[in-house]
């Protein structure tokens, strides 16, 4: 699940998201005839009663860990298999959700069946009740840029939906996001939500070709950077990825655009990348639900997140 951060003291954001709105020879070339809808937040219905949960089934911490900021944590190998399998149950129970979301159905609904499938596999999903986080996964739709929360708005063919899914399970969470289109029948009519999902998936898999032992944190957000603006898009640079392990979210911070964080990856270190892209404007706002960041400009974002470990020989997707 994305870390909202505000720039530390002292930590240098790049301008890799203020690129040109002109789009680049690999975006579309014709004007879209699909309309997005501008989604505000619906009704949300109380959280799960945690009383009632299963006593097998064991519940994580409900806040982050106080690690001091650049205080790494180094996985032993069976450490790193455990978390593997849970980014790997988490990828499961993230395809469920986009098996389940087909037009006319709500976010709510959704989370119902997915957090009952979790149960089923005796796990958690790590944001139910997570500083509050009132649902079992984060379902973000077109302009909301991320930690939407399900509610009762029902699914339009056409819309972009990203599902960020998160378990705990023996011990370990692991966490996994995407965005796709609901309704097949109407991919062809929207080729710039199209190329947004493009980018974002490239941005993902450059940001991890990126990593390997030695190398700079930073260096994921200066190729992510990179590419986004190649292809005449932005990155929003306060939505961050995070180490995750034992903790949920933990150091380092993973930016996605031009940083100084500092540190280096080094083997045993496993930790989240989310770049999330922006058609538009990096700003956004905060919803009146507390939880979903919305664009200012109302234009939509696309999000693709793995897991990955840093080995001796370089990275190991464990969400893959």
């Amino acid at each position: 699940m994305t870390l909202w951060r505000h720039a530390l003291p002292g930590l240098r954001l790049g301008a890799g998201w203020k690129s040109s709105r002109a789009r680049s020879d690999a975006g579309p070339s014709v004007a879209p005839t699909y309309v997005p809808e501008v989604v505000q937040p619906g009704r949300v219905t109380p959280m799960f009663d945690l009383s009632a949960w299963p006593a097998h089934i064991p519940i994580p911490d409900s806040v982050p860990s106080a690690l001091p900021e650049f205080q790494f944590t180094f996985n032993t190998p069976e450490e790193v298999c455990g978390i593997r399998r849970s980014a790997q149950l988490a990828r499961r129970m993230l395809g469920l959700a986009q098996d389940l979301a087909q037009p006319g159905i709500t976010t709510e609904a959704i989370d119902t069946q997915v957090r009952e499938a979790v149960i089923r596999e005796g796990a958690y999903p790590s944001t139910l009740n997570f500083q509050g986080f009132p649902k079992s996964l984060s379902t973000s739709v077109n302009n909301v840029a991320c930690h939407g929360v399900p509610d009762d708005r029902a699914l339009r063919s056409g819309d972009l939906v990203t599902v960020d899914m998160v378990v705990y399970y023996r011990g370990f969470h692991g966490d996994v996001s995407r965005t796709f289109m609901v309704g097949r029948d109407e991919a062809w009519h929207d080729p710039t939500g199209r190329h947004l999902m493009t980018v974002a998936r490239e941005c993902l898999y450059a940001g991890i070709s990126a990593c390997g032992p030695g190398l700079p944190l930073r260096r994921i957000g200066q190729v992510i950077g990179q590419l986004a603006k190649r292809r005449g898009l932005g990155v929003i640079p306060t939505l961050c990825g995070h180490g995750i392990g034992r903790d949920f979210h933990c150091p380092p911070d993973i930016y996605h655009v031009p940083n100084n964080y500092p540190g280096l990856m080094k083997p045993g270190m496993v930790f989240t990348i989310e770049p999330c892209v922006s058609l538009g404007t990096p700003e956004f706002y905060l919803a009146a639900d507390g939880w979903s960041l919305l664009t200012s400009d109302n234009t939509r974002t696309a999000q693709f997140e793995h897991t990955i470990a840093i080995t001796e020989k370089g990275v190991d997707i464990l969400s893959g």
